[in-house]
C-alpha cells in the first residue's frame, strides 16, 4: 500500500507558531518537523507559551503526537508515533509527558461525532478532539484530555498521586456518538 500525504482543511493558526518552533528544535526521526499547514492543536495555553497538546501527520498512514509543558521553567516536549493501524487499534490511551503533567490520547479509526466521558470521568476534563479525512474514505478521530485536577506530587519523594477513581467498579470511559465503541480512558 502507498502512503499518500494528507493535507488539514483547516490549518493550525498562526498563534500556533511557538509550537511548531518548538516541535522542529528535535523531532523524533520518523516525524518530519511540523508546519502551520499539518499541524492540528488540539489544547493549549490561551496566555502563555506554557503547554499544548497537537498531532501531525507524516502521511496517510503515520501519526505523529506531542505534547509540550512548562517544567521547572523550562518547556519540555514529549513525543508519540506510530502507523494509524497501531494506535487505532489500541484501547489503552497513549500517554505523552510527566507523571506529574500527563496528556492522554486516544485515536478511533472513523469519524466518532462528538466524544465524551461516561463513567468515572470527572477526574478528566475537558475533552478535545479533531477529526482528519485521510482521503479514499478513511478518517481519524484523535481524543486529547489531561486530569482535571494536577496529581499531587509529595516534596520528600519522587511519589506523585493522583486524582482517586471515583467508581473502580466503572472506569471511564471515552465514548463516540457515532460508529465505535467505548474505550477506556483510564490507564491505571
Amino acid at each position: 500500500m502507498t502512503a499518500h500525504p494528507v493535507v488539514l482543511p483547516e490549518p493550525a493558526p498562526a498563534s500556533a507558531q511557538w509550537i511548531v518552533e518548538q516541535l522542529a528544535k528535535n523531532p523524533p526521526q520518523p516525524c518530519p518537523a511540523p508546519t502551520l499547514a499539518n499541524l492540528a492543536v488540539l489544547d493549549r495555553s490561551e496566555d502563555a507559551h506554557d503547554r499544548a497538546d497537537v498531532m501531525w501527520l507524516r502521511d496517510d498512514s503515520y501519526l505523529c503526537l506531542a505534547s509540550i509543558s512548562r517544567v521547572n521553567g523550562n518547556l519540555t516536549t514529549g513525543f508519540s508515533y506510530g502507523s494509524i493501524a497501531s494506535y487505532t487499534s489500541g484501547q489503552s490511551p497513549s500517554t505523552i509527558g510527566s507523571l506529574r503533567q500527563p496528556s492522554y490520547f486516544t485515536v478511533f479509526p472513523v469519524n466518532t461525532g462528538q466524544v465524551v466521558l461516561q463513567g468515572g470521568g470527572s477526574r478528566f476534563g475537558p475533552l478535545h478532539q479533531r477529526t482528519v479525512d485521510l482521503g479514499a474514505g478513511k478518517a481519524i478521530t484523535v481524543v486529547q484530555y489531561r486530569y482535571a485536577v494536577e496529581p499531587t506530587p509529595d516534596p520528600d519523594s519522587s511519589v506523585v498521586e493522583l486524582p482517586p477513581r471515583e467508581d473502580p467498579d466503572h472506569p471511564a470511559e471515552l465514548c463516540p456518538s457515532v460508529h465505535s465503541p467505548c474505550r477506556l480512558a483510564d490507564v491505571y
